[in-house]
């Protein structure tokens, strides 16, 4: 609320300053004392006239606040109603204790009814237009406010779309398996037609099945059986993995293939022996165990897995943790659970 341009200094500061100009030259001209402008424009009635509306604008800014912090009318017309009304009343009664004050202490008498109304009627409607121009001006920020959300959240959700389909394409694994396969396709046919056919039915994976919520555990393990095929057929270290056959539970679809895949490209690839990976259970969370030997450049971290971590978060309060050992580093993912039927 404080951001509405009717709170700036400038405006609370030149505002009075013309609107007091104004109430001025309309007291002249209801008075027939337009030749006064001549003579003495810059009189005490004109200080006074510019005073009075620096007291009512700020009574009125300073009310409306009041109202925002402890408003508890649901209606929105009955509470723009009531505000005004209080608002104007409170006015009225400052417009007539000050012209009775400036009256009685520096004229020598009291004013009279019409004075009084004149005054009044002149302040109350500068008043109405004060609490006009705020209530327009705050109902337009509100819904340029909404508009830039609601442009957040769609440019959010784009972006969102546009990783988890960058995800899905795996630009790295696609042109890594088509230099493999113009090596090898003419030293080995057989080979290079294995590599297609696993290679394309991991993208089908990814393609059809990263719509569904969760997937099992053994199902996505399959895949990433596939991917270490993959892998061990292309210049990167060997890898081997083991797992229980007994795995349950369910994982958001290509969740460990994504993790697979870092394990494997944050490895140093001169090595003749196997990476061994683990996979089994502990306390009721997936866990995936092995011995790193990490490039400098290209270590697995928390931040790596952060697609991951994002994935899981929609499904579960449990954190995926990474811990790291002399000996060996370990991924702890939350194990999930189908509670109704969601899964095509």
């Amino acid at each position: 609320m404080k951001k509405l341009f009717i709170h700036l200094p400038f405006f609370r500061l030149l505002s009075p300053l013309f609107s007091g100009i104004i109430v001025y030259l309309l007291m002249l001209l209801i008075n027939n004392n337009v030749e006064q402008l001549s003579e003495n424009f810059l009189g005490q009635e004109l200080y006074v006239c510019i005073g009075l509306a620096f007291i009512i604008q700020e009574y009125s800014r300073f009310s409306l606040l009041i109202f925002a912090k402890f408003d508890k009318l649901d209606a929105l017309i009955i509470r723009t109603i009531f505000q005004f009304l209080v608002i104007i009343v409170g006015s009225v009664l400052i417009v007539t204790f000050s012209i009775n004050l400036y009256f009685s202490k520096v004229l020598g008498y009291t004013p009279n009814l019409r004075e009084l109304l004149i005054f009044n009627s002149i302040f109350g409607f500068i008043t109405l237009m004060y609490l006009l121009l705020y209530k327009g001006n705050q109902l337009m920020y509100t819904i340029n406010k909404h508009k830039l959300e609601g442009e957040k959240a769609l440019i959010k959700k784009v972006r969102h779309d546009f990783i988890d389909y960058s995800h899905k394409i795996n630009a790295d694994l696609l042109y890594d398996c088509l230099e493999t396969l113009i090596v090898i396709m003419k030293e080995d046919p057989d080979m290079a037609e294995r590599l297609t056919d696993d290679f394309s039915q991991l993208y089908r994976y990814n393609l059809l099945k990263m719509d569904r919520e969760l997937v099992e555990v053994n199902e996505e393990i399959e895949m990433v059986e596939i991917l270490i095929r993959i892998y061990n057929a292309m210049p990167y270290r060997k890898t081997e993995v083991a797992y229980r056959q007994d795995l349950e539970g369910y994982v958001p679809p290509g969740s460990m293939i994504f993790i697979f895949e870092k394990i494997i490209r944050s490895t140093i690839y001169a090595l003749a022996e196997p990476m061994r990976i683990n996979i089994g259970f502990d306390s009721g969370r997936i866990v995936i165990k092995y011995v790193p030997v990490e490039k400098l450049n290209s270590r697995l971290t928390t931040e790596t897995l952060n697609p991951v971590v994002e994935k899981y978060r929609i499904y579960s309060d449990q954190e995926i943790h990474l811990k790291e050992t002399i000996d060996e580093k370990v991924i702890s993912l939350p194990k999930l659970q189908l509670y109704e039927s969601s899964i095509n």
